[in-house]
């Protein structure tokens, strides 16, 4: 209700999201206090499988097989029941395909895909398949196209090797685990050390983004398409790396023929 209010208004506003369900814990009687403190939204899980769902990345660190529940647990079929009778999303980002389609079917209400990819553009685990998007259309959602470098083109000859050598000198490329890590003077020669990385390896552009939109429009609708950022830990792509230079994606899709009320529903 304050939603729709509040558009009638011309005001924005923000819902709480939680990405992996595995805190919630084995026990589903406290998410209705959740609900009340604001939580409308749940990826239900990240890289690596919980008590819930698989995921499309498992992790050698966390011992996952490849498969452990193959799809959603008897955990997460209530978990996926209980946020349906609350009215918090039912968020299939990162899960397995499994997850995807047993979601799809089971839930009572429409499902989102957050912030994916699209796996005909770039075939990464953590793409979606477009049968994949067609089962979240299917239930009445949406699925949000990630402005995230590495799932909307290819890794360019020899990329692979100098991220992956930063990545072992510094144990991560988030600026902010950096930052709280690590000497001031080992922060700035991270930042030089990116800077030449992304100078010789550039990032995914607006116009690669919005290839990826299309894609996903031409396929499921206008009405299925979202945008979405990943911009928290360096997923943004040149022409949109700060909330700022937002407008750059609308003139973008403005150059590509999309209408202004299309512009309004994917934003």
């Amino acid at each position: 209700d304050d939603a729709e209010k509040l558009v009638a208004e011309g005001k924005h506003f923000a819902v709480m999201g939680m990405v992996n369900a595995w805190p919630v814990g084995p026990d589903l009687t406290w998410l209705p206090e959740l609900f009340d403190r604001g939580l409308r939204n749940i990826t239900l899980n990240h890289a690596g499988h919980n008590q819930f769902s698989d995921s499309s990345r498992p992790r050698a660190q966390l011992n996952d097989n490849k498969q452990e529940h193959v799809g959603l647990s008897q955990l997460g079929r209530s978990l996926v029941a209980t946020m349906n009778e609350l009215g918090i999303i039912v968020d299939v980002s990162q899960v397995s395909s499994q997850t995807v389609f047993q979601t799809a079917e089971l839930s009572r209400a429409p499902i989102i895909a957050s912030h994916s990819g699209i796996k005909n553009i770039i075939k990464t685990a953590r793409n979606l398949t477009d049968t994949e998007m067609l089962a979240i259309k299917k239930t009445g959602g949406a699925v949000g196209i990630v402005a995230f470098s590495s799932y909307l083109r290819p890794s360019l000859p020899g990329q692979r090797p100098v991220f992956g050598a930063i990545l072992g000198e510094y144990g991560t490329t988030n600026l902010a685990e950096i930052t709280a890590s690590f000497s001031a003077e080992k922060v700035e020669q991270f930042k030089i050390d990116f800077a030449a990385y992304e100078k010789e390896f550039p990032p995914a552009t607006v116009t690669d983004y919005v290839d990826s939109i299309a894609y996903a429009v031409n396929l499921l609708g206008i009405n299925h398409v979202m945008i979405s950022s990943d911009m928290e830990h360096g997923g943004g792509v040149t022409g949109w790396m700060t909330a700022g230079e937002a407008s750059g994606v609308t003139e973008e899709l403005v150059s590509r023929g999309f209408t202004e009320d299309q512009i309004a529903k994917l934003w």
